[in-house]
């Protein structure tokens, strides 16, 4: 299975190494640092949304949030954070607090949603993730 997890992910690098534009749009994995949910995270309905903040370390200051990508199944997605420049070369490292984005989670069946955000690999190359579990409930 995790060989299959890291393939996916080769893969999905391979596909927005690809998507460079005539321009030089350059784009790149960012490991999340912290989400942020509400202290009380209640039961969710079926459709119900919830906005979780996310927070990371953009790779250089020429960076920007692009878009989050979801891998997995549908109650254990993989959310990896993209960012791009258009600035081909720019290794400035950005320095300053962790910029934010909002992910927004979707209810599906009732049961748990368990939600894992990348945060990059360790020495090992073993991706490390934060993982989130949102209750889901039938509606009445």
């Amino acid at each position: 299975m995790k060989k299959i997890a890291l393939l996916v992910l080769a893969l999905i690098s391979c596909i927005c190494c690809n998507l460079d534009d005539d321009q030089g749009t350059q784009f790149e994995f960012t490991g999340i640092a912290e989400i942020i949910v509400p202290q009380t995270l209640v039961a969710l309905q079926k459709g119900d949304t919830l906005a979780i903040q996310v927070h990371y370390v953009n790779p250089s200051i020429c960076h920007s949030f692009d878009k989050f990508i979801t891998t997995g199944t549908a109650n254990i997605p993989k959310i990896t954070l993209l960012t791009k420049t258009d600035e081909i070369g720019c290794t400035i490292p950005d320095s300053t607090a962790l910029s934010s984005a909002t992910f927004n989670f979707i209810a599906g069946d009732a049961s748990p949603s368990v939600l894992n955000f990348w945060q990059g690999e360790d020495d090992n190359g073993k991706e490390q993730f934060l993982r989130l579990e949102i209750p889901v409930i039938q509606a009445p």
